[in-house]
């Protein structure tokens, strides 16, 4: 049963990472694709991995219970509907706060820095609770210096291999990163379920 898992969490990973790999040529899986639009493809290619995690956890000649395989794959279904709101949310960063504790470069994307170095008023006006606004996070000096080095780390890594910068494709790279995050913290949960 614990290969299984492990098999079926290894094929929902390279899946979800292949879906994500779209991210930047499909602008943010908004633009179309193959003729159609990314976000009902990137939709129903969420809905394939399911079908192909519970196919590949449901074997008939097994004698598990279905809810102890679900049970057990429970923690790739979270990620697989993690994925799915962050897909509706059509913004950036977008991701749900599990995935930025995971991975806190994410919150380097928010529109808080972007909205604070080019409205600072409004920034303020946001952060001072005088308008009807929120955002999800309001940085502070070490957080946007911590950003501005990572940032600028990031372009010379992208000078040296000799491609252009690109923001998209940076925050494309933290995604897949963090899906590789979350599915090896959910593989150190399957002995738990022989």
């Amino acid at each position: 049963m614990k290969n299984d898992i492990r098999t079926a969490m290894e094929h929902a990973r390279e899946e979800l990472l292949a879906l994500l790999s779209l991210y930047e040529e499909t602008d943010g899986l908004q633009g179309a694709f193959q003729g159609g639009d990314a976000w009902d493809y990137a939709l129903s290619e969420l809905d394939r991995i399911r079908g192909q995690m519970h196919q590949m956890l449901r074997d008939p000649a097994e004698e598990t219970p279905l809810w102890q395989v679900l049970l057990c794959a429970s923690d790739v279904y979270q990620i697989l509907d993690e994925t799915e709101f962050f897909i509706r949310q059509c913004e950036v960063p977008g991701v749900v706060t599990r995935w930025k504790r995971i991975n806190p470069r994410l919150i380097y994307f928010d529109c808080a820095f972007t909205l604070m170095e080019s409205c600072p008023d409004t920034y303020r006006d946001i952060q001072r609770g005088l308008t009807g606004l929120s955002l999800s996070c309001y940085p502070d000096p070490e957080l946007v210096a911590e950003r501005n080095a990572y940032f600028k780390e990031a372009e010379k890594d992208f000078e040296r291999q000799g491609r252009d910068f690109s923001e998209e494709f940076l925050f494309q790279e933290e995604l897949k990163r963090t899906v590789r995050l979350l599915f090896e913290e959910a593989a150190q949960a399957v002995p738990a379920c022989d």
